[in-house]
């Protein structure tokens, strides 16, 4: 399969205009050309991130592709991208689809389906080319994490996309083992690092949630689950 060659996975990554994606949304999502959100104290930046990670190159993408299907003796590749149905996933998928094609000449066939039968897909073992996301509740860097950890795949664990590495193991564990918390924070950096250079997902975008407060009322957001109204207060209370 195409998705086996990591540099399929790393053209798909580089063709797609993730700024573009970003201004469609108009205001909804900023870009992700990395694994790991901006809400993370381990977010290196905007700015280092689009140099370490996915920045817009259709010209080394298209180079990729292009030593990829002379050695298989390929002309063109086509593919099935397994979508949600609803206005955003599909929004979002048609938005890859037309860069895939103008790109890198790639032809994608959408598959929509309902939720349930997405979980079922991706959980399922079955999907190998499949718009998904998530939402990290609880602040905690390891979380990123579970949806590429090696070893853990369904129906018993949430690496869905099958990643196997055993240095992100390695790294990961000395990672999670370090108590220095400036410490830690490089080598969560260092977990994105490889998720990057082995182009495991196609990261598209951070979703931007967007909150109405009344006017006096202050309060720390979160998570979509927990909101802390405890620490709420009024401007005019004493502080």
């Amino acid at each position: 399969a195409p998705y086996n060659d990591v540099r399929v996975r790393l053209a798909l990554n580089l063709a797609i205009d993730r700024k573009g994606l970003s201004r469609i949304l108009e205001g909804a999502a900023e870009p992700a050309y990395g694994y790991i959100p901006p809400a993370s104290p381990a977010f290196r930046g905007n700015k280092a991130i689009r140099e370490k990670g996915y920045a817009f190159d259709p010209k080394r993408a298209r180079a990729l592709l292009s030593q990829y299907l002379k050695e298989k003796g390929k002309k063109s590749l086509s593919l099935t991208l397994t979508v949600e149905s609803g206005e955003l996933p599909e929004i979002v998928a048609q938005y890859v689809q037309a860069n895939l094609k103008q790109n890198l000449g790639i032809d994608v066939r959408l598959a929509k389906v309902t939720w349930p039968e997405m979980i079922q897909i991706a959980f399922g073992g079955k999907g190998t080319f499949f718009h998904f996301w998530w939402t990290i509740v609880t602040p905690s860097e390891d979380l990123y994490f579970l949806f590429f950890f090696p070893g853990s795949e369904p129906p018993n664990g949430f690496n869905i996309s099958s990643y196997d590495n055993p240095d992100f193991v390695k790294a990961f564990n000395k990672t999670f083992a370090v108590q220095n918390v400036a410490e830690r924070y490089r080598g969560v950096r260092r977990l994105e690092d490889f998720l990057i250079k082995d182009a495991v997902a196609i990261p598209l975008f951070h979703k931007i949630n967007h909150y109405l407060v009344r006017r006096g009322i202050d309060l720390p957001i979160s998570g979509l689950l927990f909101k802390n109204y405890e620490r709420a207060r009024r401007e005019d209370e004493s502080h």
